[in-house]
């Protein structure tokens, strides 16, 4: 796997010049929604209106780039959480924002984050936080048992 500082350098033009890039995330912070080394995620530059529950990819200060959904829109930035996390990350920076994500690939299947479908999906998900950690084991478990895994 090509780590993410080496192709995002590649990949800011074409978003400049109004192009989506698919990519495939690492890690699991974005469980259950997004399996790191196995789904696929399209950027492409970032709007004008982010909002809770968008997905974007930031540069943290540290210069690692993360893929994570927004928690919360603040005065003073952003608050990112990703999907299999329970802390809150922020201030995030309006530049430090690279690209967004509409759409994503799970297990190979297109799915719409701005579909009223799938905001529905991650807002029972904000609010089941403090159990997210015993739903993904459920959620891995059952996996395994289908021999989805």
């Amino acid at each position: 796997m090509i780590k993410a500082d080496d192709w995002v350098g590649a990949i800011l033009p074409l978003l400049k010049e109004g192009k989506s890039v698919k990519i495939k995330p690492t890690g699991g912070s974005m469980v259950p929604f997004i399996t790191g080394d196995r789904d696929m995620v399209e950027i492409k530059a970032v709007g004008p209106n982010l909002k809770r529950g968008d997905i974007v990819l930031y540069r943290r200060d540290n210069g690692q780039y993360i893929l994570h959904r927004i928690f919360r829109v603040g005065s003073d930035g952003y608050y990112m959480l990703g999907d299999s996390q329970n802390w809150v990350e922020g201030p995030i920076s309006p530049e430090q924002i690279v690209a967004q994500s509409e759409i994503y690939y799970k297990d190979g299947i297109r799915k719409d984050n701005s579909k009223a479908s799938m905001r529905v999906k991650y807002t029972v998900w904000f609010w089941l936080r403090p159990v997210r950690g015993i739903l993904i084991k459920l959620n891995t478990f059952k996996r395994r048992l289908l021999g989805k895994e």
